[in-house]
């Protein structure tokens, strides 16, 4: 049975028992539960010893015992062959893998066997994290972490990066960098890629423990010097797909691309590199060839607005040419934006500049806007997802069109004729009044001169109240709503106050009528008050 109470203990003989047991654990052997328990009670009376704790030197020829075996695991690593060339299939990475699985493995046992010194010795001496992350006077002179701070499973994994990951750093990242440039190009046989993913994961979990950094060697033994060679990689390619073909040509293959890099990164990198492989592509295969790209944004607009199906094949361009200019930012939309605006406004000049009767120049006016922003309404969706700054340069566009002046007469004018041709009576019988009136407040929105519009519909309005010229008040009052959802009750008061005004009117006479009905009164004038 174990003895808690502190006693004298002779340390070089606990040591060469526990020192065999340590090697045992460290190299994955048996270890008999017996032995095990024996050397946890080795462990406990080494840090309680009388009269002096002895659990200092146990740490000291603890981390002497772990340098020298892992300097044995970097003499395996290293094999016979050179490390300056950086053949990714020459075994290097397997074997530094095999020895990794085994020492990280072996560690953690090692971390529960020590258990008793990392809880009572190590611990009372470890700073805090806030200590570390703000400093203190115990961190001053050194920032991260004094040996006797760390655990014995973290000593372990500091050993293992300061006595084999160094050395070995340029051969590793070389390897690793040639192994993920072949993955790139054709999937690796699933032996190698398990390898090459354990030995990039590697250097994330010797660092695991660090509060400050932990990902430090990760960064510079993977991430950075993959992205170097990663980013010449993506520029050729860009260059090379640019002179191979058109535009199609390169966004087709660019859009691939992109996806196939995101999908390499997902599977052999940490989750944290994401978003860094990502700009890397596009700033390498995109965003350095921006002026040739945007310089081809207008004829492939123009050729998306002509009519499907000769429109199919360039709005399948443009979008994937918008794909991959979106992540880089407004400046990189710019350019796509301002020529979606330019061929949307010279595409509405067109239209109203078509042939038409001078009796028909309000409704051909009004389908002319209405036809361009449906158009270009369907295209920005499709094409653009109906972003934003698209939408925007639609409405620029068609605002400019419609106060151009470019219509046989003025907007305001133009419109309040059209609308006024829907609400008389002569227009009852067509069944779409509604949707046209409604499709008409489309137009009135880019009209500037609002003011002048009201002028010419309260005019119109009145002839029609007037001589009951009207199809339908309740048309006449859906309008006059509609108007007032656009621009306030202040810009349809006086319209209001003129319906109701005809409505009050019509209940008076009504009312008269049956007042002259109900008193057998007779008026030897018919009249009637408007």
């Amino acid at each position: 049975m174990m003895s808690l109470k502190p006693r004298n203990v002779d340390f070089t003989e606990t040591w060469a028992h526990l020192k065999e047991t340590v090697a045992g654990v460290v190299g994955l052997r048996a270890v008999e539960r017996s032995v095990w328990n024996t050397r946890f009670s080795d462990v406990y009376a080494l840090c309680v010893a009388h009269p002096e704790p002895l659990a200092d030197r146990l740490y000291d020829e603890t981390r002497n015992f772990l340098e020298e075996h892992v300097a044995g695991l970097l003499q395996r690593v290293r094999g016979a062959a050179p490390l300056d060339h950086n053949d990714h299939n020459d075994g290097l990475l397997t074997r530094y893998v095999s020895a990794w699985r085994e020492y990280s493995q072996g560690v953690a046992y090692l971390n529960s066997l020590y258990s008793y010194l990392n809880l009572q010795h190590v611990k009372r001496q470890k700073v805090s994290d806030a200590e570390i992350i703000y400093g203190s006077s115990a961190t001053v002179t050194c920032p991260e972490h004094d040996a006797r701070q760390l655990e014995v499973g973290e000593l372990g994994l500091e050993i293992w990066e300061r006595v084999l990951v160094k050395p070995l750093s340029a051969a590793l990242t070389g390897r690793i960098v040639r192994g993920l440039a072949a993955a790139r190009g054709s999937a690796p046989d699933p032996a190698f890629a398990s390898t090459l993913r354990e030995a990039i994961r590697s250097t994330v979990q010797v660092r695991a423990f660090r509060v400050r950094a932990p990902l430090a060697l990760y960064q510079a033994l993977v991430l950075e010097p993959y992205l170097a060679a990663a980013a010449a990689a993506h520029a050729q390619l860009a260059a090379d797909l640019l002179a191979a073909g058109d535009v199609a040509h390169y966004t087709t293959h660019a859009l691939a691309g992109l996806e196939r890099e995101v999908a390499l990164g997902a599977r052999y990198l940490d989750s944290s590199s994401a978003e860094a492989v990502r700009a890397c592509y596009e700033r390498a295969a995109v965003a350095a060839h921006l002026p040739t790209l945007h310089a081809t944004v207008p004829g492939l607009l123009r050729e998306a607005a002509a009519e499907p199906p000769a429109s199919t094949e360039r709005r399948a361009d443009l979008r994937r040419m918008y794909t991959l200019l979106r992540p880089l930012g407004p400046a990189a939309l710019r350019p796509l934006v301002d020529a979606a605006h330019a061929q949307a406004a010279a595409d509405g000049q067109a239209l109203l500049a078509q042939t038409h009767s001078k009796d028909e120049a309000h409704t051909h006016f009004v389908n002319a806007m209405l036809t361009l922003h449906g158009k270009y309404s369907k295209l920005f969706s499709e094409v653009f997802g109906g972003a934003q700054a698209f939408v925007g340069a639609l409405d620029k566009a068609c605002s400019a069109v419609v106060n151009s002046g470019g219509a046989a007469g003025s907007a305001p004018e133009l419109l309040a004729r059209y609308c006024d041709c829907l609400l008389r009576r002569r227009a009852a019988a067509d069944a779409d009044v509604d949707d046209k009136l409604a499709a008409a407040i489309v137009v009135f929105k880019y009209v500037d001169d609002k003011d002048v519009f009201q002028k010419y519909y309260a005019r119109a309005l009145a002839r029609r109240l007037i001589h009951q010229l009207s199809a339908s008040m309740e048309q006449e009052e859906a309008m006059i709503n509609r108007l007032k959802a656009a621009c306030g009750y202040e810009f349809t008061n006086k319209l209001h106050r003129m319906f109701t005004d005809v409505a009050v009117s019509a209940d008076l006479n009504a009312k008269f009528q049956q007042h002259l009905r109900d008193h057998n009164l007779a008026t030897s004038t018919g009249f009637f008050i408007q």
